[in-house]
């Protein structure tokens, strides 16, 4: 149960970075800031639920 945690958080960060790296081919500068924004936010709360999983 927990490797399939580890597997769906190291998933979701490799996701996250392919899109980061995809997106910042494209030089609209507002849409780059907005998406660090969110993609920052999407792996910090994957984290969170990755620390709560492995505390219980």
């Amino acid at each position: 149960m927990k490797d399939k945690k580890v597997q769906l958080f190291a998933t979701i960060v490799f996701i996250m970075n392919l899109l980061l790296a995809i997106v910042s081919l494209f030089d609209t500068s507002i849409f780059k800031h907005v998406f660090l924004i969110v993609s920052y936010l999407v792996i910090m709360f994957a984290f969170l639920i990755y620390i709560v999983a492995n505390t219980q």
